[in-house]
Protein backbone atom coordinates (compact mmCIF):
# COMPACT_ATOMS: atom_id res chain seq x y z
CA UNK A 1 0.00 0.00 0.00
CA UNK A 2 1.08 3.71 -0.74
CA UNK A 3 2.63 5.15 2.76
CA UNK A 4 0.78 6.73 5.24
CA UNK A 5 1.93 10.49 4.54
CA UNK A 6 -0.47 10.35 1.29
CA UNK A 7 -3.20 7.74 1.99
CA UNK A 8 -6.06 9.48 3.66
CA UNK A 9 -7.82 7.71 6.87
CA UNK A 10 -10.57 5.24 5.98
CA UNK A 11 -13.58 5.28 8.02
CA UNK A 12 -15.81 1.73 8.26
CA UNK A 13 -19.10 0.55 10.56
CA UNK A 14 -19.94 -2.55 10.93
CA UNK A 15 -21.93 -3.75 14.46
CA UNK A 16 -21.95 -0.73 16.77
CA UNK A 17 -18.59 0.47 16.39
CA UNK A 18 -16.71 2.64 13.74
CA UNK A 19 -13.35 1.80 12.74
CA UNK A 20 -10.89 4.06 11.41
CA UNK A 21 -7.70 2.57 9.82
CA UNK A 22 -4.19 4.46 9.39
CA UNK A 23 -2.21 1.70 7.48
CA UNK A 24 -2.31 -1.68 7.13
CA UNK A 25 -0.05 -2.49 9.45
CA UNK A 26 -1.50 -0.47 12.35
CA UNK A 27 -4.56 -1.51 14.19
CA UNK A 28 -7.51 0.63 13.86
CA UNK A 29 -8.96 3.50 16.56
CA UNK A 30 -11.96 1.80 17.59
CA UNK A 31 -14.68 4.70 18.32
CA UNK A 32 -16.79 2.70 21.11
CA UNK A 33 -20.47 3.49 21.07
CA UNK A 34 -22.49 5.55 23.66
CA UNK A 35 -25.52 3.78 24.29
CA UNK A 36 -25.95 -0.10 24.60
CA UNK A 37 -24.58 -1.87 21.30
CA UNK A 38 -27.93 -3.98 20.60
CA UNK A 39 -29.42 -0.16 20.07
CA UNK A 40 -25.82 1.75 18.48
CA UNK A 41 -26.20 -0.90 15.30
CA UNK A 42 -24.83 1.51 12.64
CA UNK A 43 -25.81 2.19 9.30
CA UNK A 44 -24.16 5.06 8.01
CA UNK A 45 -20.77 6.54 8.60
CA UNK A 46 -19.14 10.09 6.82
CA UNK A 47 -16.17 12.80 7.58
CA UNK A 48 -16.82 16.48 7.42
CA UNK A 49 -15.11 18.63 5.30
CA UNK A 50 -12.26 19.16 7.19
CA UNK A 51 -11.00 15.54 7.52
CA UNK A 52 -11.38 15.32 11.35
CA UNK A 53 -14.47 14.32 12.82
CA UNK A 54 -16.61 11.24 11.91
CA UNK A 55 -20.16 11.22 12.24
CA UNK A 56 -22.03 7.94 12.41
CA UNK A 57 -25.63 7.21 12.65
CA UNK A 58 -27.64 3.83 13.57
CA UNK A 59 -30.92 2.22 14.91
CA UNK A 60 -30.73 4.41 17.61
CA UNK A 61 -31.94 7.27 15.64
CA UNK A 62 -28.90 9.71 17.15
CA UNK A 63 -25.82 11.07 14.97
CA UNK A 64 -22.71 10.55 17.05
CA UNK A 65 -19.97 12.38 16.66
CA UNK A 66 -16.42 11.76 17.07
CA UNK A 67 -13.33 13.36 17.18
CA UNK A 68 -10.52 11.21 15.45
CA UNK A 69 -8.73 11.21 18.58
CA UNK A 70 -11.44 8.72 19.96
CA UNK A 71 -12.95 11.81 21.87
CA UNK A 72 -16.88 12.34 21.93
CA UNK A 73 -17.60 15.85 20.12
CA UNK A 74 -21.14 15.50 20.61
CA UNK A 75 -24.93 14.51 19.32
CA UNK A 76 -27.60 15.20 17.67
CA UNK A 77 -30.24 15.44 19.17
CA UNK A 78 -28.29 16.04 22.21
CA UNK A 79 -28.28 13.09 24.89
CA UNK A 80 -28.65 13.21 28.67
CA UNK A 81 -29.13 9.69 28.58
CA UNK A 82 -29.51 6.57 26.24
CA UNK A 83 -33.14 6.86 25.96
CA UNK A 84 -33.97 10.12 25.86
CA UNK A 85 -33.50 14.03 24.96
CA UNK A 86 -32.27 16.97 26.36
CA UNK A 87 -34.30 19.83 27.14
CA UNK A 88 -33.00 21.45 24.23
CA UNK A 89 -34.75 18.84 21.67
CA UNK A 90 -35.35 19.94 18.01
CA UNK A 91 -39.13 20.63 17.08
CA UNK A 92 -41.49 17.38 16.65
CA UNK A 93 -42.59 16.59 13.30
CA UNK A 94 -42.74 13.43 11.35
CA UNK A 95 -39.44 11.77 12.44
CA UNK A 96 -39.18 14.00 15.72
CA UNK A 97 -42.74 12.29 17.02
CA UNK A 98 -41.53 9.46 18.37
CA UNK A 99 -38.88 11.30 20.23
CA UNK A 100 -40.62 13.09 22.49
CA UNK A 101 -42.18 9.27 23.55
CA UNK A 102 -38.17 8.59 24.25
CA UNK A 103 -37.10 6.81 21.32
CA UNK A 104 -36.23 7.86 17.93
CA UNK A 105 -36.12 6.28 14.49
CA UNK A 106 -33.65 4.42 13.10
CA UNK A 107 -31.47 6.33 10.73
CA UNK A 108 -30.04 4.55 7.61
CA UNK A 109 -28.17 7.17 5.94
CA UNK A 110 -26.31 10.77 6.55
CA UNK A 111 -24.48 13.35 4.51
CA UNK A 112 -22.66 16.58 5.47
CA UNK A 113 -22.88 19.93 4.14
CA UNK A 114 -20.31 21.52 2.27
CA UNK A 115 -18.77 23.49 5.08
CA UNK A 116 -20.31 20.84 7.71
CA UNK A 117 -22.68 23.25 8.82
CA UNK A 118 -25.85 20.68 8.24
CA UNK A 119 -25.96 16.99 8.47
CA UNK A 120 -29.63 15.68 6.70
CA UNK A 121 -30.23 12.34 7.62
CA UNK A 122 -32.80 10.03 6.30
CA UNK A 123 -34.22 6.72 7.54
CA UNK A 124 -37.15 4.57 8.87
CA UNK A 125 -39.22 7.61 9.13
CA UNK A 126 -40.84 9.19 5.94
CA UNK A 127 -38.92 12.64 6.76
CA UNK A 128 -35.32 13.79 6.10
CA UNK A 129 -34.32 15.78 8.76
CA UNK A 130 -31.82 18.74 8.33
CA UNK A 131 -29.81 19.51 11.84
CA UNK A 132 -28.18 22.71 12.41
CA UNK A 133 -24.64 21.51 14.13
CA UNK A 134 -23.81 25.33 15.33
CA UNK A 135 -27.31 25.80 16.85
CA UNK A 136 -27.85 22.29 18.09
CA UNK A 137 -31.62 22.10 16.68
CA UNK A 138 -33.26 20.69 13.71
CA UNK A 139 -33.03 23.18 11.04
CA UNK A 140 -35.61 21.60 8.57
CA UNK A 141 -38.39 18.47 8.09
CA UNK A 142 -38.28 17.50 4.73
CA UNK A 143 -41.39 15.83 3.79
CA UNK A 144 -42.92 14.24 0.78
CA UNK A 145 -42.15 10.37 0.99
CA UNK A 146 -44.32 7.48 1.50
CA UNK A 147 -42.36 5.07 2.33
CA UNK A 148 -38.49 4.57 4.48
CA UNK A 149 -35.24 6.92 3.21
CA UNK A 150 -32.59 5.01 2.36
CA UNK A 151 -30.28 7.55 0.44
CA UNK A 152 -30.03 11.40 0.84
CA UNK A 153 -26.82 13.19 -0.81
CA UNK A 154 -26.20 17.19 -0.88
CA UNK A 155 -25.52 19.17 -4.44
CA UNK A 156 -22.94 21.13 -5.48
CA UNK A 157 -23.12 24.19 -3.51
CA UNK A 158 -25.67 23.07 -0.94
CA UNK A 159 -28.74 24.31 -2.91
CA UNK A 160 -30.75 20.94 -2.69
CA UNK A 161 -30.92 18.30 -1.23
CA UNK A 162 -32.09 14.91 -3.05
CA UNK A 163 -33.56 12.03 -1.44
CA UNK A 164 -34.92 8.13 -1.86
CA UNK A 165 -35.78 4.93 -0.72
CA UNK A 166 -38.11 2.17 -0.63
CA UNK A 167 -40.69 4.07 -2.63
CA UNK A 168 -38.49 4.46 -5.63
CA UNK A 169 -38.69 8.12 -5.90
CA UNK A 170 -36.18 10.64 -5.59
CA UNK A 171 -37.21 14.00 -4.51
CA UNK A 172 -35.91 17.51 -4.26
CA UNK A 173 -36.11 19.97 -1.73
CA UNK A 174 -34.70 23.91 -1.02
CA UNK A 175 -31.94 23.81 1.64
CA UNK A 176 -33.19 27.26 2.17
CA UNK A 177 -36.89 27.21 2.30
CA UNK A 178 -37.19 23.36 3.18
CA UNK A 179 -39.83 23.29 0.32
CA UNK A 180 -40.31 20.13 -1.97
CA UNK A 181 -38.97 21.45 -5.47
CA UNK A 182 -39.08 18.83 -7.70
CA UNK A 183 -39.80 14.66 -8.29
CA UNK A 184 -37.30 12.65 -10.48
CA UNK A 185 -39.20 9.06 -11.50
CA UNK A 186 -37.91 6.70 -14.20
CA UNK A 187 -40.01 6.67 -17.46
CA UNK A 188 -42.52 4.03 -18.38
CA UNK A 189 -42.55 2.56 -15.18
CA UNK A 190 -45.81 2.86 -12.59
CA UNK A 191 -45.59 4.01 -8.76
CA UNK A 192 -46.20 0.91 -8.06
CA UNK A 193 -43.51 -1.02 -9.12
CA UNK A 194 -40.70 1.32 -8.89
CA UNK A 195 -37.41 -0.76 -7.60
CA UNK A 196 -36.08 0.95 -3.95
CA UNK A 197 -33.31 3.43 -4.48
CA UNK A 198 -30.52 2.48 -2.44
CA UNK A 199 -27.73 5.32 -3.00
CA UNK A 200 -27.48 8.40 -4.94
CA UNK A 201 -24.75 10.40 -5.37
CA UNK A 202 -24.06 14.33 -6.74
CA UNK A 203 -21.23 14.74 -9.00
CA UNK A 204 -18.70 16.93 -8.12
CA UNK A 205 -17.43 18.45 -11.61
CA UNK A 206 -21.01 19.22 -13.49
CA UNK A 207 -23.26 20.52 -11.75
CA UNK A 208 -27.03 18.77 -11.32
CA UNK A 209 -25.93 15.42 -12.42
CA UNK A 210 -27.28 12.73 -10.20
CA UNK A 211 -27.03 9.32 -10.39
CA UNK A 212 -29.07 6.52 -8.37
CA UNK A 213 -28.66 2.46 -8.54
CA UNK A 214 -31.86 0.64 -7.23
CA UNK A 215 -32.63 -2.74 -6.25
CA UNK A 216 -33.21 -4.29 -9.74
CA UNK A 217 -30.14 -3.28 -10.78
CA UNK A 218 -30.06 -0.06 -12.48
CA UNK A 219 -27.60 2.52 -12.90
CA UNK A 220 -29.63 5.91 -13.56
CA UNK A 221 -28.01 9.24 -14.14
CA UNK A 222 -30.49 12.33 -13.49
CA UNK A 223 -30.02 16.44 -14.42
CA UNK A 224 -31.72 17.47 -11.36
CA UNK A 225 -32.48 20.65 -12.88
CA UNK A 226 -34.57 19.81 -16.28
CA UNK A 227 -35.84 17.05 -13.79
CA UNK A 228 -35.23 14.12 -16.92
CA UNK A 229 -32.98 11.05 -17.08
CA UNK A 230 -29.73 11.88 -18.89
CA UNK A 231 -28.38 7.89 -18.94
CA UNK A 232 -29.91 4.63 -17.63
CA UNK A 233 -28.46 1.10 -17.62
CA UNK A 234 -30.94 -1.68 -16.61
CA UNK A 235 -29.99 -4.57 -14.42
CA UNK A 236 -25.94 -3.16 -14.65
CA UNK A 237 -25.91 -5.68 -11.31
CA UNK A 238 -27.47 -8.71 -11.18
CA UNK A 239 -29.36 -8.94 -7.61
CA UNK A 240 -29.52 -5.54 -6.99
CA UNK A 241 -27.04 -2.68 -6.59
CA UNK A 242 -25.99 -0.99 -3.24
CA UNK A 243 -23.39 1.96 -3.69
CA UNK A 244 -22.79 4.77 -6.11
CA UNK A 245 -19.85 7.39 -6.91
CA UNK A 246 -18.87 9.42 -9.50
CA UNK A 247 -15.30 9.57 -9.73
CA UNK A 248 -13.50 13.28 -8.41
CA UNK A 249 -11.93 14.36 -11.21
CA UNK A 250 -12.87 12.58 -14.06
CA UNK A 251 -16.77 13.37 -15.33
CA UNK A 252 -17.19 10.19 -17.58
CA UNK A 253 -16.65 7.82 -15.27
CA UNK A 254 -19.35 6.48 -12.46
CA UNK A 255 -18.29 3.74 -9.80
CA UNK A 256 -20.81 1.47 -8.70
CA UNK A 257 -21.22 -1.82 -6.33
CA UNK A 258 -23.12 -4.53 -5.74
CA UNK A 259 -25.08 -8.25 -4.91
CA UNK A 260 -23.53 -9.62 -7.78
CA UNK A 261 -19.84 -9.08 -5.81
CA UNK A 262 -18.75 -6.93 -8.51
CA UNK A 263 -17.66 -2.75 -7.91
CA UNK A 264 -17.78 -1.62 -11.83
CA UNK A 265 -16.48 1.88 -13.43
CA UNK A 266 -18.92 2.62 -15.78
CA UNK A 267 -18.74 5.08 -19.08
CA UNK A 268 -22.50 6.56 -19.02
CA UNK A 269 -21.82 8.05 -22.95
CA UNK A 270 -21.14 3.89 -23.77
CA UNK A 271 -22.93 2.33 -21.21
CA UNK A 272 -19.77 -0.19 -20.93
CA UNK A 273 -17.53 -0.80 -17.65
CA UNK A 274 -14.60 0.65 -18.11
CA UNK A 275 -12.60 -1.64 -15.35
CA UNK A 276 -14.44 -4.47 -13.46
CA UNK A 277 -13.88 -5.91 -9.56
CA UNK A 278 -14.46 -9.07 -8.57
CA UNK A 279 -14.59 -9.73 -5.26
CA UNK A 280 -15.54 -12.99 -2.91
CA UNK A 281 -18.98 -11.53 -1.67
CA UNK A 282 -21.43 -9.29 -1.98
CA UNK A 283 -21.12 -5.84 -2.14
CA UNK A 284 -22.65 -3.03 0.68
CA UNK A 285 -20.82 -0.25 0.33
CA UNK A 286 -18.02 1.42 -1.54
CA UNK A 287 -16.65 4.77 -1.63
CA UNK A 288 -13.62 6.56 -3.81
CA UNK A 289 -10.72 8.27 -2.05
CA UNK A 290 -10.66 11.89 -3.08
CA UNK A 291 -7.84 12.21 -5.52
CA UNK A 292 -9.63 9.08 -6.98
CA UNK A 293 -7.27 6.11 -7.32
CA UNK A 294 -8.05 3.96 -4.44
CA UNK A 295 -11.55 2.09 -3.66
CA UNK A 296 -12.70 0.72 -0.81
CA UNK A 297 -15.81 -1.80 -0.86
CA UNK A 298 -17.12 -3.42 2.38
CA UNK A 299 -18.66 -6.29 2.22
CA UNK A 300 -21.10 -8.68 3.44
CA UNK A 301 -19.32 -11.27 5.22
CA UNK A 302 -17.40 -8.18 7.58
CA UNK A 303 -14.60 -7.42 5.79
CA UNK A 304 -13.15 -4.40 3.70
CA UNK A 305 -10.88 -4.30 0.48
CA UNK A 306 -8.78 -1.33 -0.69
CA UNK A 307 -7.79 -1.39 -4.66
CA UNK A 308 -5.84 0.70 -6.85
CA UNK A 309 -7.63 2.08 -9.43
CA UNK A 310 -4.85 2.33 -11.51
CA UNK A 311 -3.51 -1.34 -11.15
CA UNK A 312 -7.07 -3.21 -9.78
CA UNK A 313 -5.76 -6.47 -10.85
CA UNK A 314 -4.41 -7.35 -7.32
CA UNK A 315 -6.15 -6.14 -4.12
CA UNK A 316 -3.36 -3.91 -1.89
CA UNK A 317 -4.95 -5.04 1.55
CA UNK A 318 -8.06 -6.80 3.10
CA UNK A 319 -9.36 -5.55 6.57
CA UNK A 320 -10.73 -6.94 9.34
CA UNK A 321 -13.47 -4.46 9.35
CA UNK A 322 -16.34 -6.71 11.15
CA UNK A 323 -17.60 -10.47 11.11
CA UNK A 324 -19.59 -12.58 10.16
CA UNK A 325 -22.81 -11.22 12.13
CA UNK A 326 -21.64 -7.78 11.41
CA UNK A 327 -20.80 -7.14 7.87
CA UNK A 328 -19.63 -3.71 6.78
CA UNK A 329 -22.92 -1.43 6.23
CA UNK A 330 -20.78 1.75 5.40
CA UNK A 331 -17.58 3.09 4.37
CA UNK A 332 -15.44 6.53 3.49
CA UNK A 333 -12.78 7.95 2.91
CA UNK A 334 -11.43 10.83 4.69
CA UNK A 335 -11.66 14.38 2.90
CA UNK A 336 -9.78 15.91 0.75
CA UNK A 337 -6.16 18.07 2.21
CA UNK A 338 -6.26 15.94 5.29
CA UNK A 339 -4.02 12.79 4.76
CA UNK A 340 -3.69 10.10 8.08
CA UNK A 341 0.29 11.44 8.59
CA UNK A 342 -1.19 14.96 9.30
CA UNK A 343 -3.77 14.63 11.13
CA UNK A 344 -1.95 11.81 13.33
CA UNK A 345 0.94 14.54 14.23
CA UNK A 346 -0.97 17.01 16.09
CA UNK A 347 -1.89 16.87 19.95
CA UNK A 348 -5.46 15.63 20.73
CA UNK A 349 -7.63 18.63 21.72
CA UNK A 350 -8.69 18.49 25.75
CA UNK A 351 -12.46 18.18 26.51
CA UNK A 352 -13.01 22.01 26.88
CA UNK A 353 -10.43 22.61 23.67
CA UNK A 354 -12.96 20.37 22.09
CA UNK A 355 -16.40 21.96 23.17
CA UNK A 356 -14.69 25.43 22.39
CA UNK A 357 -13.78 24.38 18.74
CA UNK A 358 -16.46 22.75 17.32
CA UNK A 359 -20.18 23.60 16.77
CA UNK A 360 -21.05 20.70 19.29
CA UNK A 361 -20.53 20.54 23.13
CA UNK A 362 -19.70 17.10 24.68
CA UNK A 363 -22.41 15.41 26.04
CA UNK A 364 -22.12 13.41 29.19
CA UNK A 365 -22.64 9.54 28.71
CA UNK A 366 -23.38 6.69 31.10
CA UNK A 367 -20.46 4.15 29.62
CA UNK A 368 -16.96 5.42 29.59
CA UNK A 369 -15.81 6.37 25.99
CA UNK A 370 -12.89 4.98 24.23
CA UNK A 371 -9.28 6.03 26.01
CA UNK A 372 -7.59 8.75 23.52
CA UNK A 373 -4.42 7.41 21.77
CA UNK A 374 -1.13 8.42 22.83
CA UNK A 375 0.78 11.89 22.26
CA UNK A 376 1.83 10.70 18.58
CA UNK A 377 -1.20 9.21 17.30
CA UNK A 378 -3.72 12.00 18.38
CA UNK A 379 -5.58 14.38 15.86
CA UNK A 380 -5.86 18.26 16.24
CA UNK A 381 -9.50 19.70 16.60
CA UNK A 382 -10.66 21.27 13.29
CA UNK A 383 -10.18 24.98 13.28
CA UNK A 384 -13.39 26.98 13.18
CA UNK A 385 -14.87 29.00 10.00
CA UNK A 386 -13.74 32.49 10.59
CA UNK A 387 -10.34 30.70 12.36
CA UNK A 388 -9.87 29.35 9.14
CA UNK A 389 -11.32 32.44 6.76
CA UNK A 390 -8.96 34.75 8.82
CA UNK A 391 -5.63 32.63 8.64
CA UNK A 392 -6.41 32.52 4.87
CA UNK A 393 -6.97 36.07 4.45
CA UNK A 394 -3.51 36.39 6.50
CA UNK A 395 -1.40 34.43 4.94
CA UNK A 396 -2.13 33.84 1.14
CA UNK A 397 -1.40 35.94 -1.23
CA UNK A 398 -4.51 35.88 -2.61
CA UNK A 399 -6.00 38.47 0.32
CA UNK A 400 -7.08 41.04 -2.16
CA UNK A 401 -9.13 38.52 -3.82
CA UNK A 402 -10.53 37.42 -1.06
CA UNK A 403 -11.58 41.16 0.60
CA UNK A 404 -13.50 42.04 -2.66
CA UNK A 405 -15.69 38.08 -2.56
CA UNK A 406 -16.29 38.97 1.11
CA UNK A 407 -17.32 42.71 0.32
CA UNK A 408 -19.56 41.27 -2.21
CA UNK A 409 -20.88 39.09 0.30
CA UNK A 410 -21.63 41.54 2.84
CA UNK A 411 -23.57 43.94 0.07
CA UNK A 412 -25.37 40.89 -1.58
CA UNK A 413 -26.53 40.13 2.66
CA UNK A 414 -27.15 43.76 2.50
CA UNK A 415 -29.36 43.78 -0.21
CA UNK A 416 -31.58 40.51 1.10
CA UNK A 417 -32.24 42.25 4.13
CA UNK A 418 -33.45 45.01 2.45
CA UNK A 419 -35.29 43.00 0.03
CA UNK A 420 -36.73 40.98 3.37
CA UNK A 421 -38.07 44.34 4.71
CA UNK A 422 -39.76 45.53 1.58
CA UNK A 423 -41.38 42.15 0.87
CA UNK A 424 -42.45 41.93 4.82
CA UNK A 425 -46.00 43.57 4.97
CA UNK A 426 -46.72 46.05 7.60
CA UNK A 427 -49.72 45.55 9.75
CA UNK A 428 -53.02 47.88 9.01
CA UNK A 429 -53.25 51.59 10.83
CA UNK A 430 -55.83 51.40 13.27
CA UNK A 431 -59.42 52.49 12.15
CA UNK A 432 -60.88 55.09 13.58
CA UNK A 433 -64.23 56.83 12.34
CA UNK A 434 -64.20 60.39 10.14
CA UNK A 435 -63.80 63.34 12.08
CA UNK A 436 -67.35 65.37 10.39
CA UNK A 437 -68.96 61.76 11.47
CA UNK A 438 -68.13 61.96 15.03
CA UNK A 439 -69.13 65.69 15.49
CA UNK A 440 -73.12 64.95 13.62
CA UNK A 441 -73.23 61.24 15.38
CA UNK A 442 -75.05 60.86 18.51
CA UNK A 443 -75.65 58.05 20.57
CA UNK A 444 -79.22 57.33 22.22
CA UNK A 445 -79.77 56.77 25.42
CA UNK A 446 -79.19 53.00 27.02
CA UNK A 447 -77.83 52.18 24.11
CA UNK A 448 -74.94 50.55 23.81
CA UNK A 449 -72.09 52.39 21.11
CA UNK A 450 -71.23 49.70 18.00
CA UNK A 451 -69.00 47.26 18.42
CA UNK A 452 -65.69 48.42 16.33
CA UNK A 453 -64.83 45.05 13.99
CA UNK A 454 -61.15 44.27 15.13
CA UNK A 455 -58.62 44.70 11.94
CA UNK A 456 -57.68 41.51 10.49
CA UNK A 457 -54.21 40.33 11.76
CA UNK A 458 -51.11 40.70 9.83
CA UNK A 459 -49.94 37.76 7.46
CA UNK A 460 -46.49 36.27 9.01
CA UNK A 461 -43.89 37.20 7.31
CA UNK A 462 -42.13 34.46 4.97
CA UNK A 463 -39.76 31.92 6.72
CA UNK A 464 -36.22 31.83 5.20
CA UNK A 465 -33.43 30.60 6.89
CA UNK A 466 -31.02 33.12 6.79
CA UNK A 467 -27.63 31.10 6.95
CA UNK A 468 -28.58 28.62 5.00
CA UNK A 469 -29.56 31.70 2.64
CA UNK A 470 -25.90 33.60 3.51
CA UNK A 471 -24.59 30.07 2.68
CA UNK A 472 -25.74 29.90 -0.47
CA UNK A 473 -24.97 33.29 -1.55
CA UNK A 474 -20.98 32.95 -0.22
CA UNK A 475 -20.66 29.90 -2.72
CA UNK A 476 -22.55 31.57 -5.25
CA UNK A 477 -19.99 34.60 -5.23
CA UNK A 478 -17.05 32.52 -4.99
CA UNK A 479 -18.07 30.27 -7.94
CA UNK A 480 -18.97 33.68 -9.89
CA UNK A 481 -15.61 35.27 -9.11
CA UNK A 482 -13.68 31.88 -9.98
CA UNK A 483 -15.53 31.75 -13.32
CA UNK A 484 -14.69 35.54 -13.75
CA UNK A 485 -11.37 34.85 -12.94
CA UNK A 486 -10.88 32.07 -15.28
CA UNK A 487 -12.50 33.52 -18.50
CA UNK A 488 -10.17 36.56 -17.84
CA UNK A 489 -7.38 34.30 -17.81
CA UNK A 490 -9.13 32.26 -20.80
CA UNK A 491 -9.16 35.31 -22.64
CA UNK A 492 -5.87 36.25 -22.19
CA UNK A 493 -4.18 32.97 -23.18
CA UNK A 494 -6.48 33.26 -26.07
CA UNK A 495 -4.98 36.64 -27.26
CA UNK A 496 -1.72 35.56 -26.36
CA UNK A 497 -1.77 32.58 -28.80
CA UNK A 498 -3.35 34.81 -31.40
CA UNK A 499 -0.56 37.29 -31.13
CA UNK A 500 2.28 34.55 -31.28
CA UNK A 501 0.20 32.66 -34.79
CA UNK A 502 0.04 36.62 -36.38
CA UNK A 503 3.30 37.27 -35.47
CA UNK A 504 4.85 33.72 -36.91
CA UNK A 505 2.82 34.59 -40.39
CA UNK A 506 4.83 37.56 -40.47
CA UNK A 507 7.53 36.34 -40.53
CA UNK A 508 6.74 33.92 -42.94
CA UNK A 509 5.56 36.45 -45.68
CA UNK A 510 8.52 37.62 -45.25
CA UNK A 511 10.78 34.90 -45.54
CA UNK A 512 8.69 34.01 -49.16
CA UNK A 513 9.12 37.46 -50.18
CA UNK A 514 13.23 37.02 -50.07
CA UNK A 515 12.72 33.46 -51.05
CA UNK A 516 11.08 35.07 -54.07
CA UNK A 517 14.07 37.82 -54.43
CA UNK A 518 16.72 35.40 -54.03
CA UNK A 519 14.90 33.00 -57.22
CA UNK A 520 14.67 36.29 -59.19
CA UNK A 521 18.49 37.48 -58.29
CA UNK A 522 19.13 33.97 -59.85
CA UNK A 523 17.01 34.08 -62.60
CA UNK A 524 18.96 37.24 -63.90
CA UNK A 525 21.83 36.36 -63.21
CA UNK A 526 21.50 33.20 -65.29
CA UNK A 527 20.28 35.20 -68.37
CA UNK A 528 23.51 37.83 -68.31
CA UNK A 529 25.62 34.68 -68.79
Amino acid sequence: MASSSSVPLLATASGASVKIWQSVSSSPLILSPTVSPVARRLASVAWNHTGAVVASGGLDGHVILHHTSGAIIGSVPEETSSTSLSSSSPPSGGALAAAQGGSLDAIYALCFSKGSRYVATAGASTDVLVWDLKKRVCAKVLVGHTAPVYAVAYSHGDTHVASAGSSGSILLHSQVSGVRVGELTPTGVSASSLPAVNALAFSPLEHGRLASVDDDGTVRIWDATSRTSVCEARRWHDGGATAVAFHPSDAGVLCTAGADKCVTFFDPSVKTATTKLSLPDAVLCCALSSDGNLVAAGLRGGSAIIYDVRRPNVSLCTLAAGSDAEPVVSIAWQARGASGAEVLSSPAPSSSEATRTTPLRTTTTTTTPAAPPSASTAVAAPASRAEAEAATTSTTPASSAFSSIVKAKKSLEEEMAEILAETTPAPPPPRSAPAAAAKTMSTPANVPPPRATPAPPPPPPPTIDMDAMRDVVSDAVREAVNDAVGDAVRDAVREVQLAQIRHQMEIMDVVETLRQEVRALSSSLHTSQ
